[in-house]
């Protein structure tokens, strides 16, 4: 006797609200988790109850994950067949369906568009990955009168839930049950992925609407989490490319950064890297940045995001800026203090004035040293060439990307100087001092030493960090 359509959804809700979702998703295994693996409630509820499940079904479903949809279905049908193509995600979802003492459920590895005939023939199949191209494996595993259930086109977040019908005669009829939204915002995700509490969720969703800041941003400030392991989670549950701060400053194009308006593009966290064709490349610090202003500029090119952590978001603003810096410079007459470099009277007249750039200069290379985790920066001259040297696991490397010129490191000292509150007007001697730095939630001591040299001052700023963590036996 079949069941009437109230209480399968009744079965269905109460087959969800058994299965604890955190148990499918945690911190630990974010890197694992990808693609609709854990769908929000609300699409859960719709996949499944369009399916009409019976107590007594032999299900076979094509994309396990961590094995959410998979622990639901048990509880629905007789047996549950899950395979799954990443082995490690199969061990994971086995362990996590032991773990509820679900035993109807069988977990294998191997490609899905092949099926598994050796627990054929099905009731129903489901096809919960859009990766399958072909179906018609699956097809000859059904029963007369089967139906499978595939998610079909789209995009990433919005996706069609297809029934095929095989009858008795072996002709396969298809109806569209409708679209399905697999999109989550960066609060929820973060909660199942146990790096946020409901209470925290509450205060940064007041605060980012109090604010005007991005809602991860204000997420940033109330929890202890690492950046890389964060934001790498975010992109793949985003469906976003974590972008590398090096090759990312390769592709960038000064000129059209800008193009834009500083205070819309800060306000935004949007940072314009390149225009291809009718494809514009922007990095942003936000997983649900919003593009809608932007598209009106552009709305005839299509707009792809690439993911950045907070501190390479600040890198690359500040790299684009200081390139912006040297163009002007380079395309500007050389003045002649510059071309009278060589012949600078180290006891004469200082420069004292402070220029913005060289601020700005100042802070690019520390927030660049504090991302490679560098322990000591070099500033030194030799002659008309400025080298620009950061210490990291004991050894010194060159970075070349800061373009300083002989004129702007003598502004630059007095920057520092002026940071470590030390005499400016002192050229001759050694000096020492110290500063404080704060990069978002981290503090850091700076312990500045000068030393005089046959073509100018001599800089090394130690780094030591204030919120150092306690270390594991692995690192």
């Amino acid at each position: 006797m079949q069941e009437t359509d109230s209480s399968i959804n009744r079965r269905t809700l109460a087959a969800i609200k058994d299965v604890p979702r955190q148990v499918f998703v945690a911190a630990k295994n974010a890197q694992l988790i990808a693609g609709h693996s854990i769908p929000p409630e609300s699409a859960t509820i719709k996949l499944l109850s369009a399916i009409n499940f019976q107590p007594g079904d032999h299900v076979l479903q094509i994309g396990t994950g961590s094995g959410y949809l998979a622990a639901i279905m048990a509880s629905l049908v007789g047996r549950v067949t899950s395979i799954e193509k990443v082995p490690m995600l199969a061990s994971l979802a086995l362990r996590n369906m032991r773990s509820l003492r679900l035993y109807n459920v069988d977990v294998i590895t191997g490609d899905g568009s092949d099926g598994y005939k050796a627990a054929a023939p099905y009731n129903i199949i489901l096809v919960s990955t859009p990766s399958i191209s072909s179906l018609s494996k699956l097809f000859g595993q059904l029963k007369p009168g089967g139906k499978l259930f595939s998610i079909e086109g789209g995009n990433f977040h919005h996706q069609i839930l297809v029934e095929y019908t095989l009858h008795e005669n072996r002709t396969v009829t298809r109806k569209e049950c409708g679209l399905i939204d697999f999109s989550r915002n960066t609060g929820e995700i973060l909660l199942e992925m146990g790096m946020l509490d409901e209470p925290n969720l509450a205060k940064a969703r007041k605060a980012s609407k109090e604010n005007h800041t991005p809602l991860i941003e204000e997420i940033l400030k109330l929890v202890q989490v690492d950046d890389l392991e964060l934001y790498r989670s975010l992109a793949t549950q985003h469906n976003l490319r974590l972008g590398n701060i090096e090759q990312l400053m390769q592709e960038a194009d000064a000129a059209l950064f800008e193009q834009f308006p500083r205070a819309f593009l800060d306000h935004n966290k949007i940072i314009p890297l390149s225009l291809d064709n009718n494809k514009l490349l922007i990095a942003s610090s936000d997983p649900e940045v919003p593009l809608e202003d932007l598209k009106k500029l552009f709305n005839k090119q299509d707009i792809e995001t690439v993911l950045v952590t907070p501190k390479d978001f600040y890198r690359l603003w500040s790299a684009l800026d200081l390139l912006h810096h040297d163009n002007q410079k380079s395309a500007a007459p050389p003045d002649k203090a510059e071309t009278d470099r060589n012949n600078e009277d180290l006891l004469g007249k200082i420069d004292t004035k402070i220029h913005a750039h060289l601020i700005s200069l100042f802070e690019a290379i520390l927030l660049d040293a504090i991302s490679e985790n560098a322990s000591d920066i070099h500033l030194e001259r030799y002659g008309n060439k400025v080298r620009v040297r950061q210490r990291i696991d004991g050894e010194l490397h060159d970075v070349k990307y800061f373009n300083i010129s002989p004129d702007e490191l003598n502004g630059l000292v007095n920057v520092i100087k002026l940071r470590a509150e030390l005499d400016i007007a002192e050229k001759r001697l050694p000096q020492g001092g110290r500063a404080r730095l704060r990069a978002g939630k981290d503090t850091f001591d700076l312990r500045v030493q000068t030393q005089p040299s046959l073509h100018g001052e001599h800089v090394v700023i130690r780094i030591l960090p204030q919120t150092s963590r306690l270390l594991t036996i692995r690192q």
